[in-house]
């Protein structure tokens, strides 16, 4: 389960630093942005966008548009809609943070390449290969001169394309970038640190769809293990990890290792009432998958319904996730109705 990217954007570093025009306002702005961006964390979209509106105030009236912090405004508006999944408005807000910094701060800094790194990003989820692949490129390049190869940053640029080249089914292209980029962070942040941990776990589901089941396991598990010792068990990334494993297992037809797993992570999202997650409905939904597959439809339909439910106040009707479940509760209803069908039919056979 990549964060597709998983779909990680992280909040860049403020640039307090470089400016000193009214450092109070700056202090102030950056404030109110962490709070947006904890919201965000939340799901608290509505009040994310309260904050950073009263962000966007101070910043606009204390400093400008033309401002590094301002840009921050914008990375933030971007990021909240890109959760939403307006990606008009998302789009709007990253290009203008892109053309600030570009502006303000030139296309050789590192922040300039972290505004590439937001709409690449974006794109890539929209399914905008080329967009994005063109923009990760520039901003890989960028990294590389500024920081050097032995980076976490650059290490993220190689992942980023890498998941890129991943959903467009181009493999032979992903291995090498995931490899690197693992390399890099084993060196860098060592082999505990949850970026080396993401690194494995990318390999994984990569080994994982090329049907290379063994290696795949192996490198799940580990990844694992790095996870629960570096974030502990309740974090999303570890239910992550059981969830993908769960998935390996079907893939393999071991049902029966697949099914404490996903109830496993099930529990982590409910126990702190985090029934929003993403990786929670995806949990949900593999779960029921997995009922319809070894009989068990009215456990599978309850799991259906509730994922309906959940991307219909998240998402609401109009989503293509929420469409999704309507076709998985619909087939779920084919199903059943093919086996009462088949069933009635023998029973008639018999009977005459």
């Amino acid at each position: 389960m990549k964060m597709p990217a998983l779909f990680a954007i992280a909040l860049l570093p403020l640039f307090a630093a470089a400016q000193t025009v009214d450092s109070a306002a700056i202090r102030q702005v950056d404030s109110l942005i962490k709070i947006s961006n904890d919201l965000m964390g939340k799901q608290d979209y509505v009040k994310a966008l309260e904050v950073n509106a009263a962000a966007e105030q101070i910043a606009l009236e204390k400093l400008g548009r033309e401002s590094a912090t301002y840009s921050n405004c914008c990375t933030v508006y971007g990021r909240i809609w890109l959760l939403k999944g307006n990606y008009q408005d998302a789009e709007k807000w990253f290009l203008e943070c892109k053309a600030i910094r570009e502006k303000v701060l030139g296309k050789e800094h590192l922040y300039y390449s972290h505004s590439l790194n937001n709409l690449a990003n974006m794109y890539y989820d929209m399914g905008q290969y080329e967009k994005a692949k063109q923009l990760h490129l520039e901003c890989k390049a960028i990294r590389e001169k500024v920081l050097g190869k032995e980076h976490p940053y650059y290490a993220q640029s190689l992942n980023n394309l890498a998941n890129m080249y991943y959903d467009m089914g181009q493999y032979e292209k992903v291995e090498p970038l995931y490899l690197e980029s693992k390399a890099i962070r084993e060196k860098v942040l060592g082999k505990e640190h949850p970026d080396y941990a993401e690194s494995l776990h990318n390999l994984a589901i990569l080994y994982d769809i090329m049907g290379q089941y063994e290696k795949a396991e192996s490198v799940y598990l580990e990844s694992k293990a790095t996870r629960e010792k570096a974030l502990g068990k309740e974090y999303p990334d570890y239910a992550g990890s059981l969830i993908d494993l769960g998935s390996l297992y079907v893939n393999m037809g071991q049902y029966e290792k697949a099914e404490p797993l996903y109830l496993e992570a099930k529990e982590i999202f409910e126990g702190s009432n985090n029934f929003e997650h993403p990786f929670h409905i995806i949990c949900l939904d593999n779960l029921a998958n997995l009922y319809t597959k070894i009989g068990l439809s009215e456990k599978a339909e309850l799991l259906y319904l509730e994922v309906k439910a959940i991307r219909e106040k998240v998402h609401g009707t109009e989503h293509s996730d929420y469409a999704s479940s309507l076709l998985n509760v619909a087939d779920m209803y084919f199903r059943t109705c093919l086996k009462i069908y088949f069933a009635e039919g023998a029973i008639l056979e018999r009977m005459m």
